[in-house]
């Protein structure tokens, strides 16, 4: 059986100026003024390394927290721009229903997947017309007026449009322009120029009106509440 000895701290008497901490490997006297100073000094390192502990977690968990909320803010401010321009973008679409039609709108670097080594940049101004049977998209470029047939790509389905009219013969540079839906269904597609001006004609399936070029304003006018007294 093993026998435990648990050191213990002895004082000899409520007035001695001493204490005896006793060992299993011997006795130790240590006056008592020392050893309040020792545990004062023990007492005031646990506590400086526990605030340490505790200020520098707290450190590493706010930077955190605010870099969570301010990338929570930006999502939020990014979602709020795009909700915008798309309600301009409709509104733009909608305000211009009428026979005449013109569109601005920011020149911008794409790239075709089909064409990768073609970069292009979107028209960046054009207007169009809306006739019986047809509809007129007319481009002004000073590119147009010394052109090659070559230089001029068009692309088109009963239902979407797509021109390329390159800066160059066999250049890899174009303008392009591109409608994916078009508000109505077209049989043909055919262009003729004037000095630097470029017609594009697409010929209707339908003698129907078209209120934009573009598909997604076709029902626009189901959720636009009028006020008829702007009319009187």
């Amino acid at each position: 059986m093993v026998d435990w000895f648990i050191p213990y701290v002895y004082v000899p008497s409520p007035y001695a100026t001493y204490v005896k901490i006793v060992t299993p490997w011997g006795s130790m006297q240590v006056e008592q003024m020392v050893l309040m100073q020792v545990a004062g000094a023990v007492v005031v390192v646990v506590l400086t390394a526990v605030a340490y502990y505790v200020c520098g977690t707290t450190a590493k968990v706010k930077p955190e927290d605010k870099a969570a909320q301010r990338a929570k803010a930006e999502r939020a401010e990014r979602a709020s721009r795009t909700e915008a321009v798309r309600s301009a973008l409709e509104d733009n679409i909608i305000k211009k229903g009428e026979n005449s039609y013109y569109y601005a709108h920011n020149a911008r670097q794409v790239k075709d997947s089909d064409e990768p080594e073609l970069t292009k940049t979107m028209v960046s101004s054009y207007g169009w017309t809306d006739k019986k049977k047809q509809v007129s998209i007319y481009l002004t470029d000073r590119i147009v007026e010394d052109m090659a047939e070559d230089q001029l790509k068009l692309k088109w389905t009963t239902t979407s449009l797509k021109m390329d009219l390159l800066l160059s013969v066999g250049g890899k540079e174009a303008k392009s322009l591109v409608i994916p839906t078009l508000y109505g269904e077209i049989t043909d597609v055919t262009w003729r120029r004037s000095k630097d001006r470029l017609t594009l004609t697409l010929h209707k399936a339908e003698e129907t009106e078209w209120k934009s070029l573009n598909a997604a304003a076709k029902h626009m006018d189901e959720h636009i509440e009028y006020d008829e007294s702007l009319y009187d």
